[in-house]
Order: C-alpha cells, then sequence, then structure tokens
C-alpha cells in the first residue's frame, strides 16, 4: 500500500499518518466484529452521510441532545498518536465532535475540529446510549454496560479482515491529504527557539515558546531570515506598543509556508515568502516559526533570497502608506500598482531625507528625487532611482541652495526617512506654503504654519492601512528589487548584538538580517 507523498508535506509530516489512518479506519469502516461497519467516507456518494450524528471520537466528548451513540478509547496511548479518527469523522459528517484534552493542545486540535487526549473506559461506557458503541484498541479492562456494545480494533494492514477495507482509503490518500480531508499530525515539535523580551524595559533572553497554529485566513511560516529594524531596540527601551510579555519581537519575515489555515487558497506547503508581523508574539519574526495574515503576505520570487526579503516589509509598508495612503493617514495619491497610474508624478520633485536608510530606499515614481545620505551610497542609491544624492551633513542653508540648482519646481513633498529633530527642521524648511512634511516618528519641532505634517504609523493590523496594504502584498511579488544587507551571525542570538548597533547609528546603507535557525 503505497501513495505518492504531496509535494507541500514533509517526510515528517506523513510519517504521522499510517498507523493513525488504518486503526481510525478499521475502527470506523470495517464490518461489524471487526468495526463499525459505516460506510466509506472514500466514496464520494458517502461523505457527509453521517450529518448531524455525535461522536466521541479519540477519547471525545460529543453530546448531542445529551445523546453519544459512538466513542473510542484509546488506553495507555496519548490521543496525539491517532489524530485521525477526528478527520475521518468530520469527512463522514459526524456534527458536532467534541474532545478533553491538555489545554495547551487547544489550538492544534482547535484547529482539526477536536481537543485530544485519554479518559477512562469506563466514563466512555457510562456516556453512552443503550445500543451504543464503545471502540477500543486494546482490551477491555472494566465491566461494561450489559446494552454496551464493544469493539476491539486491530488495525494491522497485515490481518485478512483488514486487506480489502484498507486498500480504499490508500488508493485515494494522496487526494485527500491534497484536498485537506486528512491533515499530518504535526505536535512531534511543538516547541521553538526564541528570542523573547522578558519584560516591559526587560532584557532579551533565548529561549523556547509553543509554535502557533495558523487560524482561518492564516498562515505557519518557517522564518528562515528575520529583518532588524530601531523600531526593535525602542519598543526594548521605552516599553511602547507591546502589552503582554514574555515577548517576541521582530516584524521583517521570510521563510517558508510551514502548514496553512482555513481558507488559504494562494499559498501551498513549502511556498518562500516574506510577510510584515503585527506587534503580536505568535506573529513575530525573531523565532523559528510565526504565523502570517495570508492577505498580506507575498511570494519571494526564484532570484531573490530570503535575506534579500526580509530586509523589506516594514520599510516598504512606511513608504507605502505614507504616500499613499488616504489623508490624514497619508498623502492620499494615486496608487502605483495599479497600472494607470505608473508614471503619473513625472516631473514632481520629491525629497527624501535619509535615502540611504530602510525606508528611503524603497520610495519611488517622482521625478527629481532627490536625496540626502552619506555619499558613499551614491551608486547604490542612483540604481535605486534617485536622481541626485546630497551629503546629509550638509547644513539647511547650504541644503536649500543646491536643491535650486538642481530644480526649479517648487518642492511639495519631504519624506524625512530618518525623523530627527535636525532632519524634521530641514525638511520643514524646504517646503513651499502648503507643502508635506512626512515623518516616521511624532513631531519633534515647531513646525511653520503653512506646512502639512503627515506622521507615518506603519503599523500592518491598523484598519486605516488594511485596504492599503493588501493591495500592495497582491503585487508585491513583482516588486521585489533589493542588494544591500548584512547577514548576522550566531541566528537569534546575533540580534541583541545587532539592535544595539541600530540604536548607536551604527548602521548605514545597509540592513541587518538575522537567521533565527542558525547558531
Amino acid at each position: 500500500m503505497r501513495n505518492i507523498i504531496p509535494a507541500k508535506f514533509s517526510f515528517e509530516d506523513v510519517t504521522t499518518i499510517p498507523v493513525s489512518l488504518a486503526t481510525a479506519y478499521v475502527d470506523l469502516y470495517n464490518k461489524k466484529l471487526h468495526g463499525l461497519d459505516l460506510k466509506w467516507p472514500t466514496e464520494t456518494a458517502n461523505q457527509g452521510k453521517y450529518a448531524g450524528k455525535p461522536s466521541s471520537c479519540l477519547v471525545a466528548l460529543a453530546l448531542w441532545d445529551n445523546s453519544v451513540s459512538l466513542a473510542f478509547r484509546l488506553l495507555k496511548r496519548s490521543a496525539t498518536d491517532f489524530p485521525t479518527a477526528i478527520q475521518l469523522t468530520k469527512l463522514s459528517g459526524f456534527s458536532p465532535i467534541i474532545t478533553t484534552a491538555s489545554l495547551k493542545h487547544t489550538e492544534f486540535w482547535g484547529n482539526q475540529y477536536a481537543i485530544s487526549s485519554t479518559v477512562t473506559q469506563q466514563t466512555r461506557n457510562d456516556l453512552l446510549v443503550p445500543d451504543g458503541h464503545l471502540i477500543t484498541v486494546l482490551n477491555l479492562t472494566i465491566t461494561k454496560s450489559s446494552d454496551v456494545s464493544r469493539i476491539q480494533v486491530s488495525g494491522i494492514p497485515g490481518l485478512p479482515q483488514n486487506n480489502e477495507l484498507l486498500e480504499p482509503p490508500y488508493s485515494k490518500l494522496s487526494l485527500l491529504l491534497e484536498q485537506g480531508a486528512i491533515i499530518p499530525n504535526r505536535m512531534y515539535d511543538t516547541t521553538q527557539k526564541a528570542l523573547l523580551l522578558e519584560s516591559k524595559q526587560g532584557n532579551f533572553v533565548v529561549g523556547s515558546r509553543s509554535i502557533p497554529v495558523p487560524g482561518s485566513g492564516q498562515l505557519l511560516v518557517k522564518v528562515l531570515a528575520a529583518g532588524l529594524n530601531p523600531l526593535d531596540w525602542k519598543i526594548q527601551k521605552y516599553g511602547v506598543l507591546v502589552n503582554n510579555y514574555p515577548a517576541v519581537l521582530g516584524s521583517d519575515i521570510a521563510g517558508e509556508v510551514e502548514a496553512i489555515g482555513e481558507g488559504v487558497t494562494a499559498f501551498s506547503k513549502g511556498d518562500r515568502v516574506f510577510a510584515q508581523g503585527p506587534f503580536v508574539s505568535d506573529f513575530a519574526g525573531f523565532q523559528q516559526y510565526a504565523l502570517t495574515h495570508a492577505a498580506t503576505t507575498a511570494k519571494i520570487p526564484a532570484k531573490t533570497s530570503f535575506e534579500d526579503a526580509a530586509t523589506i516589509p516594514v520599510a516598504l509598508t512606511a513608504a507605502y502608506v505614507g504616500l499613499y495612503n488616504k489623508k490624514p493617514h497619508g498623502l492620499g495619491l494615486k496608487w502605483p500598482t495599479e497600472i494607470a497610474n505608473q508614471g503619473k508624478y513625472a516631473g514632481k520633485p520629491i525629497i527624501v531625507l535619509g535615502g540611504a536608510s530602510s525606508v528611503g530606499q524603497l520610495l519611488s515614481g517622482f521625478s527629481p528625487i532627490i536625496t540626502t545620505a552619506s555619499l558613499k551610497h551614491t551608486d547604490f542609491l542612483q540604481s535605486l532611482g534617485a536622481t541626485n544624492v546630497l551629503d546629509r551633513n550638509l547644513s539647511t542653508d547650504v541644503l536649500k541652495a543646491q536643491v535650486s540648482e538642481l530644480t526649479r519646481a517648487p518642492i511639495d513633498i519631504v519624506y524625512d526617512a530618518i525623523s530627527s529633530s535636525v532632519t524634521q527642521q530641514a525638511g520643514n524648511d524646504l517646503l513651499v506654503p502648503g507643502g508635506h512634511l512626512i515623518t516616521v516618528v511624532y513631531l519633534t519641532i515647531t513646525k511653520s504654519n503653512d506646512v502639512n505634517h503627515i506622521q507615518v504609523l506603519g503599523i500592518l493590523g491598523l484598519p486605516q492601512n488594511k485596504e492599503l496594504v493588501e493591495s500592495l502584498y497582491a503585487k508585491l511579488s513583482l516588486l521585489l528589487e533589493q542588494d544591500a544587507i548584512i547577514v548576522l551571525g550566531d541566528g537569534i542570538d546575533g540580534v541583541v548584538g545587532g539592535l544595539q548597533k541600530l540604536q548607536n547609528d551604527q548602521v548605514s546603507g545597509v540592513k541587518l538580517v538575522a537567521r533565527p535557525w542558525e547558531g
């Protein structure tokens, strides 16, 4: 009985299936004496046949009008060994399927329509209505009620009574796996390595935490690269944005899809993807597995590395929200993801203060694009589309003079990707009346009365950003272009030193990226 393993499943995934499948299938569908003799769900006509009929599955409690007619008992076995019975009863249409468990498994089994642990045979016996069925995989150790039928299962493929029965599920098992009707039991690895912020304004420590389970519309991603951002050290130092501790930080995520939540059709296991995480530990990047929302996850083109992709999400969201979100959350410009809007602002100048920062590198679509940076980054910034690179150390008066030499058009937009008090003042002074100063932190200067200020909140989960960011990620794979990165050594352990470099302003023109599986 052989099957081809679908591409989206690993060898570890499929080794959780055979014994579980054989035992559960014999339990339910073998002829009387050897099983319950239900209709085979491998036949399309039988799927959903028992809709509305309750099942107590995998030592589960299933109550419907105080009636239980079917119970499984797994004596001295972990319920993690037999997840397939839950999935088969679902395929046959049993409802409800409810079960008891150690609550640490709630998310896993909740995602597969049940929770699992062991209970006593006596409890199973006492729950059943007269003529109900108690199914065990070992010898009966109780005196059962005389009006309860008992079946002991031998889910061994070589037994004569099982041979005919087990051929149908195995002949269609690859298809059932592809369709998600059978889901591998991934509880063999439930913890992961993570960088934990112990408490508000506390220390970072390397520890372990549970691997989250994707819910509806979500993906579980094996994090192979995680970008560092200045906000990460600011959260630790100032105790902002995060309320629940210990916390995991890291908003730039790139890796491979490990598991897929309900309703997700655009991704498959093994897809190379990147995403921005909100400030919620299960969605954070400084750990080995993280959840992402499928609607704001993009596939990585083959030519782009995980490290490259991990430099993009946070910077892209901040730049995109600042320019294209509706007022007052952004400037309200036309979305460049729409073909009709591409090149719409040709001839309109923009100044980017801090063009070598991660945010500054991702702005485009205007002409001329004038940016300030360390001049050693001139070639790189021009390769991204900057038309002119000016020294970031110029005084405001000299900067204004040099801008005037480059363009006679009024300066209506300054995007301050640094947003220190010095750069904010320079941006304010460069603008014409009615111009717009966009900053990535709160304003620390007294701006001119005739200058408009927009503070960018490039946070993925904000309601005002949802439609805009989802439209961007839908086309993001086509927009990938990034070359300047530094990969940190020591995996997660290297993040703390990298954040210290960011705090000390020792990073310019590059993006720090960690690999959580190293070290």
